[in-house]
């Protein structure tokens, strides 16, 4: 029974990172992989970045890339 919880847990904490990359963004990642190991979980995102992240990145602008991906988020 606890391992059920833990994958329900699981998947609605990768529903919700879908909502927060729709709403914020307007894109969501392609996969996510969320698993909690002991005390840990570790999320994985496919294809997370948005094209204009992909354009700073492209510029050489990672550093602003960066800013405007925690502004966002913070929002």
């Amino acid at each position: 029974m606890v391992q059920a919880n833990i994958e329900q847990l699981e998947k609605e904490i990768s529903q919700q990172i879908v909502k927060l990359y729709d709403d914020r963004l307007g894109k969501s990642p392609s996969q996510i992989i969320c698993h909690f190991f002991d005390t840990e979980i570790v999320i994985s995102l496919e294809n997370s970045v948005t094209q204009a992240e992909q354009t700073l990145l492209k510029g050489g602008y990672a550093s602003l890339a960066e800013q405007v991906r925690l502004y966002v988020s913070a929002q």
